[in-house]
């Protein structure tokens, strides 16, 4: 969208312009899937704006606030969505296979199956008091 590097107090446009930008993309023949860029901190506030009814079958992939949405348009449209990679995270030369599961994923035609696994690098546990090395 226009509005993806523009920063006006924790949010990259005011809301009914972020929402606008949303609804086309999703509704856009020519857009198959969107990706958007960060986790999106106040992505809840878009979901009055939003206009599902209206929205195209495609993907909508992301991760953390962008679960709201996630969850939102699941539920409301029955398009499945994709908890995955945001598109920085899709900046490196190389990625892990968990990272690069989004692809696989993403191109599994409709009515397909998917199955998942769990990542080989992951924390088992957290302790406030120690620190992984290089922290």
């Amino acid at each position: 969208g226009e509005t993806i590097w523009s920063h006006q107090l924790a949010e990259s446009a005011p809301v009914k312009q972020r929402a606008e930008e949303l609804n086309h993309m999703m509704t856009d023949e020519t857009i198959d899937a969107v990706i958007p860029p960060f986790g999106g901190e106040r992505a809840i506030d878009l979901l009055p704006e939003l206009t599902p009814a209206t929205y195209q079958t495609k993907w909508l992939l992301g991760y953390s606030d962008i679960s709201t949405l996630l969850l939102s348009l699941t539920l409301q449209t029955g398009i499945a969505t994709a908890h995955g990679p945001n598109f920085v995270e899709l900046r490196s030369e190389e990625w892990d296979e968990t990272t690069s599961a989004w692809r696989r994923v993403l191109a599994t035609p409709t009515g397909g199956t998917v199955t998942q696994w769990a990542s080989d690098r992951y924390q088992s546990e957290w302790t406030d008091e120690e620190r992984p090395a290089g922290s």
